[in-house]
């Protein structure tokens, strides 16, 4: 009997079927009566009711499969609805802390600009201020120089003065002791007077005595200007010397001011730069709290879209009962999303997990699994691994999959989910660009999207470093060690950590001592 999708159509027909048996057991049951009939006809009307019930049973089983296929198609129909639902308040909550992250951070950034204006502010006083110093020292120099030039000018004066003062000193006591010589015979070799000699010249004692005493004044006030005069000389150079010394600490004074005049400059440059990065940083932050912020309103309508669906689907539920048919009400599911639940059904149960690297290794892991250096940089714990690549490096599928979602936010974190078979998914974060949709078949080494993490670029969102690929496993919707599953002998043995390195080790002992060729102790 052809199998039909109504069941009220399935048992209108049962019972059709059933009445034409009855009416047939009725006929043969009078033509017996009547003596007409032979006894293969009456065998055959014994058989009627074994035929009835039968067909009965059959056709029984087949409304049940039917009825057991379409609650089994209802289930996984609301089921999907509700997949959807909680993906989509995932990615709600995630674009809600994107939002108060990127708020959090351009209220930091503007706190940041606020700061370097200020410090430039204080940098500009200081370096006006420190100008005005130097101008100041370069003054004191210029008087110090001055007063040098006087000084040499004097000291030059003073030296023609003492030779005047010597050559008229030495003409004048030259006359005098011509002329002395008659006073001198007196003296003898200790400047005593010779009472003889003083009695035997010619002059008056009187006159003689008079003009020995005003030698000797002219000679003492002689050599007491000569003296004057050499003592003002010394003076002149102490004089000197403290102005080339004040002078020498003026040239320090300014030498020292000039350099941090240089230091300031360079400062004020350096906080120019920044201001300048900052303010970048501001705009990029801005644009991706705006994005955010749209990304949040559509999420929400979807989520509401799809509550307001969800219960529509099981008021029709309660309705129709087992007239529901999912198959009129596919529409409010994304065909791409059936696809994706579809394939993690059949497949959660399948093989094991033995994923390639997405991108090369080469360059080893900036940071582990729970890697406590990341949560002291970003203040979350760490999920992933990340593997440092060039920027725009291509991405490729681990394992044989579908891609489950595919999130482009703009310059907000953009990334990319594949769901593989035994429930395992892989996740790839900083995606610059995508190469797959939601819901299509990827195969192993496919590219599947582009590498990005370069601050300020797209994909990168805010929490990041550098380029690279940040890379996570889940394993039944929990979050497992990536390197648990990649292979690491792609990775600097010396560079693991230990706990890797052991298991390198371990899994060396183990490969030895399994060895068929090994010797048996």
């Amino acid at each position: 009997m052809q199998s039909t999708k109504n069941p009220v159509l399935t048992v209108m027909l049962l019972l059709a079927f059933v009445a034409m048996f009855v009416d047939t057991g009725v006929l043969l049951a009078e033509t017996q009566e009547g003596g007409t009939g032979t006894s293969s006809e009456v065998m055959n009307s014994q058989t009627v009711p074994d035929a009835l019930f039968g067909a009965t049973q059959a056709l029984e089983t087949e409304l049940s499969q039917q009825v057991d296929e379409r609650a089994l198609k209802r289930a996984q129909f609301l089921q999907n609805i509700r997949d959807e639902l909680k993906a989509t308040q995932h990615d709600y909550a995630n674009v809600t802390r994107s939002v108060d992250e990127a708020s959090g951070r351009v209220e930091h950034v503007e706190d940041e600009i606020k700061t370097l204006n200020e410090q430039l502010a204080n940098l500009d006083s200081l370096i006006s201020q420190t100008a005005n110093l130097i101008s100041n020292v370069e003054l004191q120099i210029n008087e110090k120089e001055s007063l040098l030039i006087q000084l040499y000018n004097d000291i030059e004066t003073k030296k023609l003065e003492i030779e005047n003062q010597k050559n008229m000193l030495m003409d004048y006591l030259e006359t005098i002791y011509i002329q002395e010589s008659s006073v001198t015979n007196t003296l003898l070799e200790n400047d005593q007077i010779s009472v003889a000699k003083l009695l035997l010249s010619d002059d008056s004692i009187g006159d003689q005595l008079q003009q020995m005493k005003y030698f000797n004044i002219l000679e003492n006030t002689g050599h007491e200007i000569f003296d004057r005069l050499e003592s003002l000389i010394v003076e002149l150079h102490e004089d000197e010397d403290l102005v080339i010394e004040q002078k020498n600490r003026l040239l320090m004074l300014h030498e020292r001011l000039d350099q941090e005049q240089m230091n300031l400059d360079i400062q004020k440059n350096a906080k120019t730069e920044l201001l300048e990065q900052t303010k970048g940083e501001q705009k990029i932050y801005e644009q991706l709290l705006a994005e955010s912020k749209l990304q949040q309103e559509q999420v929400q309508l979807d989520l509401q879209t799809l509550r307001d669906n969800l219960k529509f689907i099981e008021e029709k539920v309660q309705e129709l009962g087992d007239d529901f048919d999912p198959e009129n009400y596919e529409a409010l599911i994304h065909g791409d999303k059936t696809s994706v639940y579809q394939f993690i059904r059949d497949t959660q149960n399948q093989g094991d997990f033995s994923p390639s690297w997405p991108v090369s290794p080469g360059r080893g892991i900036s940071a582990y699994y729970h890697d406590p250096s990341y949560v002291a940089v970003f203040g979350v714990g760490h999920n992933a691994i990340d593997i440092p690549t060039h920027q725009g490096t291509p991405i490729r599928a681990p394992e044989d999959g579908i891609a489950y979602k595919v999130r482009d936010n703009g310059y907000g974190y953009s990334y990319l989910i594949v769901a593989h078979k035994g429930g395992f998914m892989t996740i790839y974060g900083h995606v610059s660009e995508f190469r797959v949709k939601e819901g299509e078949r990827v195969y192993r080494g496919q590219t599947v999207a582009l590498s990005g993490g370069t601050p300020g670029t797209k994909g990168a969102g805010y929490m990041t470093t550098g380029a690279h690929l940040h890379f996570e496993v889940l394993k039944g919707g929990k979050h497992v060690d990536p390197l648990d599953y990649l292979p690491l002998s792609y990775l600097p043995f010396d560079a693991l950590p230990k706990k890797y390195q052991d298991r390198i080790t371990g899994d060396l002992k183990k490969v030895k001592r399994e060895d068929p060729e090994a010797p048996k102790f």
